[in-house]
């Protein structure tokens, strides 16, 4: 699953032509569960983002349609593919330059690195209510 929008050009077109097969992240209401059934096999999720934070190595993830929530959120590896110009100091530096991109949104997700867990018998378990891999690729 990938966003319609990503930062770089060809991703998705080599994604493709290397085998793999895209998935799409708006779910038809008349087939919402056959749909959602198929994510299961879902292994890698690429996304754009609309910040990189410096102080915490995180992303920001901005959604609206064409790009879903679930590109970041259902696969076991997660891409992100951050533009080198919206690395910003923290989230508020970026916040207060961009405030449009916050009104703009429904959704803004923070991501700093895969799930993890130690609820299950004090066990950290990595992946667990998300990927198990985030890569952050750095565009120039």
């Amino acid at each position: 699953m990938a966003w319609e929008d990503l930062p770089a050009s060809g991703v998705a077109s080599a994604l493709t032509a290397a085998g793999l097969t895209r998935v799409q992240g708006e779910v038809p209401a008349e087939t919402r569960i056959e749909h959602q059934l198929g994510y299961r096999d879902l292994d890698l999720g690429v996304t754009g983002a609309a910040a990189g934070l410096a102080e915490s190595g995180s992303v920001v993830l901005d959604h609206r349609p064409g790009r879903p929530r679930m590109a970041s959120l259902v696969p076991e590896v997660h891409v992100a593919l951050l533009d080198l110009t919206l690395l910003e100091r923290t989230l508020a530096h970026w916040a207060r330059r961009y405030p449009e991109s916050v009104a703009e949104t429904a959704n803004l997700v923070v991501i700093t690195g895969p799930s993890r867990t130690g609820d299950i018998e004090q066990q950290l378990t990595l992946g667990v209510h998300g990927p198990k891999h985030v890569h952050i690729v750095l565009i120039q």
